[in-house]
């Protein structure tokens, strides 16, 4: 961006400890001159110095630089990125294989789901998740046998496992075959895509990403014969769902499930046992006071829960009664 006293556009950092140059990250500028600036790139001169074999050494400090050459920087970055041929390099060509609305969005979601690490085993990935649906990703969602869908189990992308792939095939069945697909997840009542785009991530954040942290947070004060207890929903159970709607809740409470189960997987070589717990239908301000039991009976049945979670039962979904719940 260009304002009247600074420029700010990507340029280049030297990593010391991969002792590389790594070309256009951060670099700002302060206005020199009518239509100059001085830019002051990577770390000091007297360590650029000593790299001599380094490309684009002549950026490493101090250089004056004018609009014209900026606007040429600009346009070759432009010219390098703007163009047809870079998708194919690129995750954001797997939806583009494809001319269905459905498939175009759920290879999208999935994706997108992914799309952390390199971006060459992301778009490896991706590519096998497709493989996977058998090129045909809405109709594999909807009509894939048990068998088919298992055959996600295998599937791995970093902290993403098989079963997260499994969780999200039968969710996205779900959500087509009762709710119009998978756009609908996203528009609020004003029609507001970013508001719901922005609701949707906070409900992750807060219930699928926070017990998830605060376990890890606490780690270091558990050892063998300690518990953890998260407490969820069975609007997280895709078997139980006979009701629909709540997308973003529902979704994000099915991944705070998968986290349990792989934490229970994780954490149990360490003597540590994980409950995953659904408190009931309480009367509260959420349920607007109209549930089936009051907030001192939901915890009665949790601490229960809890007395009798061991390694054995570990990584269990369970209703604050005592019945276990499906998934």
């Amino acid at each position: 961006r260009v304002n009247e006293d600074e420029v700010v556009f990507n340029s280049g950092s030297f990593d010391k400890r991969k002792g590389r140059w790594t070309p256009y990250r951060f670099c700002e500028s302060v206005k020199d001159g009518k239509n100059q600036f001085s830019f002051r790139f990577g770390p000091k001169e007297s360590t650029v110095a000593k790299q001599s074999k380094i490309k684009h050494q002549d950026n490493a400090y101090n250089k004056t630089i004018t609009y014209s050459e900026i606007k040429e920087f600009l346009d070759e970055k432009t010219e390098l990125y703007l163009r047809p041929n870079f998708i194919t390099e690129d995750p954001i060509s797997i939806p583009h294989h494809f001319n269905k609305k459905e498939d175009i969005e759920i290879a999208a979601f999935l994706s997108a789901t992914i799309a952390w690490g390199r971006r060459s085993m992301i778009l490896k990935n991706a590519q096998i998740m497709m493989e996977i649906m058998e090129h045909s990703p809405h109709d594999f969602v909807l009509h894939a046998s048990n068998n088919e869908i298992d055959k996600s189990l295998n599937f791995c992308h970093r902290t993403f496992q098989g079963v997260d792939f499994k969780t999200f095939i039968l969710g996205l069945r779900n959500i087509y075959q009762n709710h119009k697909g998978l756009e609908t997840c996203f528009h609020t009542k004003n029609d507001d895509m970013s508001e719901g785009i922005a609701n949707f991530k906070k409900m992750f954040d807060v219930n699928s990403l926070g017990p998830l942290l605060a376990t890890k947070s606490l780690l270091k004060h558990l050892g063998s014969g300690s518990k953890v207890g998260l407490i969820t929903s069975r609007m997280g159970s895709i078997a139980d769902n006979d009701s629909g709607g709540s997308y973003g809740y529902r979704m994000s409470k099915a991944a705070a499930n998968a986290a349990g189960k792989s934490l229970a997987i994780d954490l149990k070589s360490q003597g540590i046992a994980v409950g995953i717990l659904h408190p009931g239908y309480v009367r509260t301000d959420m349920t607007g006071h109209i549930g089936l039991m009051d907030a001192d009976e939901s915890v009665i049945g949790l601490i229960e829960r809890m007395d009798n979670l061991n390694l054995t039962n570990t990584g269990s979904f369970w209703h604050t009664n005592g019945d276990l719940l499906s998934w």
